[in-house]
């Protein structure tokens, strides 16, 4: 089965919002993207943004990426985030994404086209997160680079 990966625009995230993990909030820098199925129906939906760095000014992250629930599981995200990836290495940019979902960052690491920088736990100790702090002492996430391959 052909899946394809294109732009798309921004109100597509309309349909995706409600299945992220984290918010339903898109940045307006965000550079978007759909996976289609071969009906060319958008199955996958992944905003990309710019990422400032003091060294380095050539990185992009991965800001949402959603897979409807009808097509979860499959390794489609896997897949997509890979080939966008690719996308990026040609246009000379780092693809990095920072996710908490264990199973999506192991998929990820095992297709050996993403290598692991970081996977550890995240304090949160500024003082104007001090409400959510007390709720939540840790969160473990992952970072990820696209290397291709």
């Amino acid at each position: 089965t052909e899946f394809k990966v294109r732009e798309c625009g921004r109100d597509e995230w309309n349909r995706f919002s409600r299945y992220h993990y984290l918010s339903g909030e898109l940045l307006k820098s965000s550079r978007c993207y759909g996976l289609y199925n071969p009906k060319n129906e958008i199955i996958g939906f992944c905003a990309i943004i710019y990422f400032p760095h003091p060294k380095k000014n050539n990185i992009v992250k991965c800001h949402r990426i959603v897979i409807l629930p009808d097509y979860q599981g499959v390794g489609l995200g896997s897949m997509f985030l890979c080939e966008i990836g690719s996308l990026y290495k040609r246009k000379k940019k780092d693809l990095y994404i920072t996710t908490t979902l264990k199973n999506f960052a192991t998929n990820l690491a095992k297709s050996k086209k993403f290598v692991c920088t970081r996977c550890n736990i995240v304090k949160l100790s500024n003082s104007c997160l001090a409400t959510i702090a007390k709720k939540l002492r840790k969160v473990k996430t992952a970072t990820l680079v696209y290397v291709g391959g």
